[in-house]
């Protein structure tokens, strides 16, 4: 019997499938890219630099990936002094916008030993 696909999955597929072409028109490099780390695959892409019209088959699958983020994501509240660690290859995250002049944000990279 074959299992049945999640919705997920099945939209990881077809963003596999449309990465191959979609790499071949791109007009900002780094868009989307395939990278092997830690021995598995990643998609790294930024949503803020992806712009595309209805018909392009990637526009729904764009709609469809910002949706699920909307109906999945983890809203964290911070307080001072609060600090989060998190792996970059292994969480999609964003921050809302802000106005505030007294917030600070600080971002550290911390690289493997060399």
């Amino acid at each position: 019997m074959k299992e049945q696909e999640s919705p997920i999955l099945g939209k990881i597929g077809k963003l596999r499938s449309l990465v191959s072409a979609f790499r071949l028109r791109r007009s900002l490099p780094g868009v989307v890219r395939l990278d092997d780390h830690c021995g598995t695959t990643v998609v790294r892409f930024s949503v803020n630099n992806i712009v595309r019209d209805d018909s392009d088959p990637v526009a729904t699958l764009q709609s469809d990936w910002q949706r699920l983020f909307g109906e999945q994501h983890i809203a964290i509240g911070y307080q001072r002094n609060d600090m989060l660690v998190w792996d970059n290859w292994r969480l999609l995250h964003a921050r809302n916008a802000f106005e505030d002049p007294r917030r600070h944000l600080r971002r550290i990279h911390i690289a493997e030993p060399t």
